[in-house]
This record gives C-alpha cells, sequence and structure tokens, in this order.
C-alpha cells in the first residue's frame, strides 16, 4: 500500500503594506473601469474611449505642462528628469523614445529612400533609353545621372566640363528627356 503525501499549500508570502495598497487600488481602477466611471475620482461618468472624467483629463494635462516647464527651466530631459545638454529638452536615454524625434527621423529615412529609389528609376530610364538621344544629350544625361562611375554631378558642374553655360545645359537636357519620354510612351500618346 502506497503512502499517500499529501502537499500543503504554498505559503504566499507576506506583502508590505504598500503592495497591499497597491493592490486594492487595482482593483478600484479595474471596478471603476468596468463600470465606466473616472478610474481617478470615481464620481463623474468618463470621457468615451477613454477612462478620466475630463476634469481628470485636465488636471493630469495641466501638471503635465507643469512639470515639463519645470524641467525645461532646471535643464533637465522633460521626460525622465535626467539632466541633458543645454537646449536639448531630451536626454540620449529618452532622446530616441521622444515620438516627435522618431517621426522626424523615420520622415527623413523615408525620403532619403525615396529620393534614392527615384535616382536609380531615373538612372534605369535614362540607360534603356541612352540609344534614342543625340549624342550631346547623351553626353549631358550621363554626367548629370551619374552613369559614368561618379556621383551625378549639377548643371554647373556639368557646364563647366562642357564649356557652355548652365542654361544650355538645363536646355539639352530638358530636350533628352522629352525624347526619353516620347520613345517610353510611344509616339501619338
Amino acid at each position: 500500500m502506497k503512502r499517500r503525501i499529501s502537499k500543503a499549500p504554498a505559503r504566499q508570502p507576506r506583502r508590505s503594506p504598500a503592495s497591499k495598497e497597491a493592490e486594492r487600488q487595482r482593483r478600484v481602477h479595474l471596478r471603476r473601469k468596468a463600470v465606466g466611471t473616472c478610474v481617478c475620482c470615481g464620481r463623474f461618468p468618463a470621457v468615451p474611449e477613454r477612462t478620466q472624467c475630463a476634469a481628470c483629463l485636465a488636471r493630469v494635462s495641466r501638471r503635465a505642462k507643469e512639470r515639463t516647464a519645470e524641467r525645461k527651466s532646471l535643464g533637465l530631459c522633460v521626460q525622465c528628469g535626467r539632466p541633458s545638454a543645454k537646449g536639448i529638452y531630451h536626454c540620449r536615454v529618452c532622446r530616441p523614445l521622444s515620438k516627435a524625434f522618431l517621426a522626424r527621423r523615420l520622415a527623413a529615412q523615408r525620403r532619403r529612400n525615396d529620393a534614392e529609389k527615384r535616382k536609380s528609376r531615373m538612372q534605369v530610364l535614362i540607360r534603356e533609353h541612352l540609344h534614342s538621344l543625340t549624342s550631346r544629350q547623351r553626353e549631358v544625361m550621363i554626367l548629370r545621372a551619374g552613369l559614368d562611375d561618379h556621383e551625378a554631378r549639377s548643371g554647373k558642374e556639368v557646364a563647366d566640363m562642357l564649356g557652355v553655360s548652365r542654361q544650355a545645359v538645363s536646355v539639352v537636357e530638358k530636350a533628352a528627356w522629352r525624347r526619353i519620354k516620347r520613345s517610353w510612351t510611344g509616339p501619338g500618346e
């Protein structure tokens, strides 16, 4: 006959009064959220799609603005309160976390990617239609688009290389693009 070993229920560690209070607050917040009242004051109905009433939202917003202004005046990071460089509102740790900063960085990255794609598409288009250009147009387009294993050159640089004015380079380039467009779309379109 096997002896049955009974397991005593595991003892839960004693919680400090602070953790008990935090747990109680969490339960109160969840209850208020379920009912649809403000989780802060519990008196007013919460704003639709939010968990706080308009008064509590305004108070939180006002406090955040005051805290930000105070931290700016002290030269601290507005997000975490660490010291930051003069004139910069975020420390090195929080700088990447700023939504506006991330948005600007992503927008700049998108612009660079779009410019690179445009440049590569333009180079492919020029390569495909070089045969339809005159020798002068071909020379200008190769120099302008950087198809000669160099970076793309400005109109002034091309003009200096060819010994003509910048405006003449622009006229030749525009005529070359018209010819490329005509050969690309076909006559009569």
